[in-house]
């Protein structure tokens, strides 16, 4: 049996941080508009040069602003990280 004790107090803040290979990511949500993304989020780097991509989710599936999916138009490891951590719906490729 789990007990919660709930007290009063302000809302609390957390991070969500993804490493991937040995370069740590810290993850925002961000508010998209609806007609443009139904989710999206940004990925900075964590230390060395601070890195930024914006991931989003619109009715053509999922884009990045990364050189790796700009270039070969597929999932790049931003996207793949977060549809394993259920951020993002995964792309079923038809069989």
């Amino acid at each position: 049996m789990v007990t919660v004790h709930r007290t009063e107090r302000a809302a609390g803040t957390f991070r969500i941080t993804f490493r991937i290979g040995e370069t740590e990511y810290a993850v925002f949500p961000l508010q998209p508009d609806p007609e443009v993304a139904s989710k999206a989020y940004r990925l900075k780097k964590v230390g060395g040069d601070g890195a930024v991509y914006d991931v989003s989710q619109d009715r053509f599936g999922p884009q990045c602003e990364c050189l790796g999916f700009l270039r070969w138009n597929r999932p790049c490891k931003h996207i793949r990280t977060l549809q394993a951590a259920g951020m993002l719906a995964p792309v079923h490729s038809p069989e």
